[in-house]
């Protein structure tokens, strides 16, 4: 399966995507093809995703938001405006199903779906719930019940409870444990 790993954090000084390379590797072990796509180093956002997609056909894109905004009380500047604009534009440029994932994302994972429109979005540290969610798309099953996944389901979110795949559910520390 072709994957797509796309990084939208484009703060500077740059900050690299270590989750996103920890989501590659579990995925290029797992026998799938990826590519990244790394937004922090582009000044024209748009063209680089044209240009990225116009490549290859993915099957999946995996797609991180780092922050929600820049941390600063003095500036208070929202990153969710580009982010959903970045959204739009990969919408525009694959038919692949749209992912959303990262720290910024899992801190109000609902708002940002809401806002962004994607596909789904996993909650939480992603290397093996990507991993899964690849594995089910590529052989052609459902999809819906991978842990950490949030889907709409109407006019709500639901969101699938993540249990530890190490340890078993049973086991599973209470830090891994949804509310």
């Amino acid at each position: 399966m072709h994957v797509a790993l796309v990084n939208t954090n484009r703060i500077k000084p740059p900050i690299a995507p270590i989750g996103l390379d920890y989501i590659a590797e579990a995925l290029n072990g797992a026998g799938h093809h990826v590519s990244i796509l790394d937004l922090c180093w582009t000044d024209e956002w748009g063209s680089a995703i044209v240009n990225f997609f116009d490549k290859k056909d993915f099957d999946l894109v995996g797609i991180t938001l780092r922050n929600t905004d820049d941390c600063s009380y003095t500036t208070r500047h929202s990153f969710l405006g580009e982010f959903t604009d970045i959204i739009n534009m990969l919408r525009q440029t694959t038919q692949a199903l749209v992912v959303l994932g990262g720290v910024g994302f899992s801190v109000m994972p609902e708002q940002v779906l809401g806002r962004c429109r994607a596909d789904a979005g996993l909650w939480g540290d992603g290397e093996f719930g990507f991993v899964q969610l690849a594995d089910k798309i590529e052989s052609k099953q459902p999809w819906h019940d991978v842990a950490g996944l949030i889907l709409a389901h109407g006019d709500r979110w639901r969101r699938r409870v993540r249990t530890c795949l190490l340890l078993g559910a049973g086991s599973c520390p209470s830090c891994y444990r949804t509310p």
